[in-house]
Formats: structure tokens, sequence, C-alpha cells
């Protein structure tokens, strides 16, 4: 199964945003197995052989963009694009938006799953 740096998928990120994006990307041909787990491994695999370390071990990889394309040539062409984006850590101030957040969210739910009270009357 060859690994051929097909590209241009980072460059056309970048086209359709308009700003560059660090990114990576990987191209697998002619996979023939259905295991996501055994292409993973293969990738990290060819990766490390390849460059010594593999982007799907990278804590900054915030995105994943998938192709998979039938190819009569390349019998099954897969494409990903690691998008890397450094995390910043949290602050106060995101951490009490993301509580407020959460309170708000489980109210909403509590009220859409309430049973109506028979007692009251239907609202108008």
């Amino acid at each position: 199964m060859p690994s051929a740096p097909f590209g241009g998928n980072s460059e056309t990120l970048n086209k359709l945003i308009g700003i560059k994006i660090p990114s990576e990307e990987f191209t697998m041909s002619n996979y023939q197995s259905e295991s996501g787990v055994g292409f993973v491994a293969l990738q990290m695999i060819l990766d490390f052989d390849r460059c010594g370390s593999t982007p799907l071990l990278k804590p900054d990889v915030t995105r994943v963009g998938i192709s998979d394309m039938q190819s009569p040539t390349n019998h099954n062409v897969v494409q990903l694009l690691y998008v890397l984006m450094p995390m910043q850590p949290p602050t106060e101030e995101s951490i009490k938006q993301w509580q407020k957040d959460q309170l708000e969210m489980q109210k909403s739910q509590q009220a859409a799953n309430a049973e109506p009270d028979p007692n009251q009357p239907p609202p108008q």
C-alpha cells in the first residue's frame, strides 16, 4: 500500500478561507481493508518511517478532514488533512461562561422534558 504525497489540500484550504492555516496532509492509495484501526496503525507506521512523527499524536490537531475516493488506477485513495491550531488554556472568564452555558442548557432541557401541571391552565 504505497503512500504518496498527493498534496494540494493544505493550499486549497488556505485559498478557501483566505488565510494560511498550519496543516499536515496524509494520502494512502490502494487501501483495501475496511478496518479503521488498521488504517490508523498503518498511517502511524508510515508517518514514523517517513518523518519520525505523526499528526495523529499532536495535541494541536483540532480538525481532521477525510476524503475517501474510488479510483480506477489506485483503487481506493484516502486523503487526510490535519488542521493544527494551538489550543489556548482556559481563562477564568471562559470557564465562567462555559458554566453559565451549561446551566442554561440544563434548564432548557428540563423545561422541554417537564410534564405539564394538570392544575395549571394551558398557556395562551
